[in-house]
């Protein structure tokens, strides 16, 4: 109920995961313009505890990104193990009793700074589900994506330079506009028209 018409669940075969018996939830986006083409969750079949999680691109065969529980334990945790005892000449504050102020934001930046971070364009969220992507606007501090390693990873395209990955892509615009998300090319390139 809560992935709604964005995906479509499945379940994929049982099998051994850390030593444990595990079931597997398959999340499959109902996206033409998705980097991700499934995500795959292996559960712990007594625990109902995620053992580990892949997450397939459509860019490759080989999962995009992946974790896992290499062995794990539900036995109770041997109390030693939260014991700790301050090296002399430590002194110890309990947080509990800290007073709770607001952080001095002038202490930390001078008020041009301030200023022009209540400038800043807000970012924009456009689309839905696994069809999200960010739009940035422009704003003077995008020189990073121009010079240096961040723009020697950049692919030249019409109308500005793109940053691609397994599972996300980073459009910049000749405008200086950003849009960003787990999309391909293709579907940034049209937002920003």
């Amino acid at each position: 109920s809560q992935v709604g018409d964005d995906s479509e669940v499945s379940v994929g075969t049982d099998h051994w995961k850390a030593g444990r018996t595990a079931y597997q939830l398959i999340v499959t986006p109902n996206s033409d313009v998705s980097m991700v083409a499934s995500v795959v969750v292996s559960i712990d079949s007594e625990t109902g505890m995620p053992l580990a999680l892949e997450v397939n691109s459509i860019a490759q065969a080989e999962p995009a990104m992946e974790i896992a529980f290499e062995s794990i334990s539900f036995a109770d945790q041997d109390e030693s193990l939260f014991s700790f005892t301050p090296p002399a000449g430590t002194t110890v504050t309990n947080l509990n009793e800290m007073k709770q102020e607001k952080p001095d934001l002038e202490m930390w930046m001078d008020m041009e700074e301030m200023e022009s971070l209540e400038q800043k364009p807000e970012p924009q969220m456009l689309g839905e589900g696994w069809a999200t992507v960010v739009h940035m606007p422009a704003s003077g501090e995008m020189d990073m994506f121009s010079e240096g390693l961040f723009a020697d990873l950049m692919t030249v395209v019409d109308g500005g330079r793109v940053f691609t990955t397994p599972l996300v892509n980073v459009f910049v615009a000749d405008s200086g506009d950003i849009y960003a998300g787990a999309v391909t090319v293709d579907h940034l390139l049209s937002l920003a028209k």
